[in-house]
């Protein structure tokens, strides 16, 4: 229903409350149940997300929306892979690779896989990521260096909480065993999280398998698994219930970025 989705997301773009109300529908009409409340965020260790979802990568170039899938029950083997094509490592992609080049080793985002990869990009599409030429580009990545300063500074925060849009929020997808995959937004932000040891950030659950569904189902019936996607029945892991506190960086990596970043006063 491409065409009905378009006037649905004509209509809700840049809404939080919008997307919210999308993905309660999505959940509603794809098996979900009343507990599946979209807005409620899950807090995560970022070295568990360790891969890409490649089904959610086609559905933002196929539907043209990265949050296509926000809210949906799943079933199938898109948590393994999709149309033959498994879903990637965080670590093999060429972001991930270039952020942690950038702050282990100071190299300068122009020399960067990353930057030919989105230069490219912009060349075949005309705009990507909200950029249209070169200098949109070296202003993407500067404002990115104030993004990793931050999260040094300050911890983890969603994106309507420091002036963001909702839609930018990194989200992960929760596989038939628990498992978390990236979806198609907030790449370099995880990746820098990565990089910074978070214990933990604050997401938004995009999609979920049905064999999940079922699992969360017994955890409302009193099923003790801990979780962070099971903390709404009382049976989380406790170390992940609550909101983490501002980080304190490891000291090495701390010293470098003091380097790298400047200090805010």
């Amino acid at each position: 229903m491409p065409c009905l989705l378009g006037v649905i997301l004509l209509g809700v773009r840049n809404s939080k409350r919008g997307w919210l109300d999308y993905a309660g529908r999505q959940a509603r009409s794809s098996g979900g149940d009343a507990s599946l409340d979209p807005g409620r965020t899950i807090h995560v260790n970022p070295l568990e997300i360790t891969r890409v979802c490649r089904r959610h990568i086609d559905t933002k170039k196929k539907e043209g929306s990265k949050l296509y899938d926000f809210g949906r029950v799943l079933e199938g083997d898109w948590d393994l892979a999709n149309q033959g094509k498994r879903n990637i490592p965080v670590e093999e992609t060429v972001i991930h690779q270039s952020v942690f080049d950038r702050y282990a080793n100071n190299t300068a985002w122009e020399d960067l896989p990353v930057f030919e990869h989105k230069l490219r990009a912009i060349r075949e599409q005309g705009k990507v990521d909200g950029c249209r030429t070169r200098a949109d580009l070296v202003e993407r990545y500067r404002r990115l260096d104030g993004v990793c300063e931050r999260l040094r500074d300050t911890g983890w925060q969603l994106e309507e909480h420091v002036g963001g849009l909702f839609q930018n929020n990194v989200s992960v997808s929760v596989t038939r065993n628990g498992g978390f995959l990236l979806g198609t937004g907030g790449a370099h932000r995880l990746s820098i999280a990565k990089f910074l040891r978070l214990p933990t950030i604050e997401v938004y659950v995009l999609s979920r398998h049905t064999d999940w569904i079922d699992v969360r189902r017994k955890a409302a019936d009193g099923l003790v698994f801990p979780h962070p996607d099971l903390e709404e029945f009382g049976r989380g892991d406790a170390r992940l219930s609550s909101a983490p506190s501002p980080t304190a960086v490891k000291r090495p990596i701390g010293r470098f970025l003091d380097r790298l970043l400047p200090v805010r006063v």
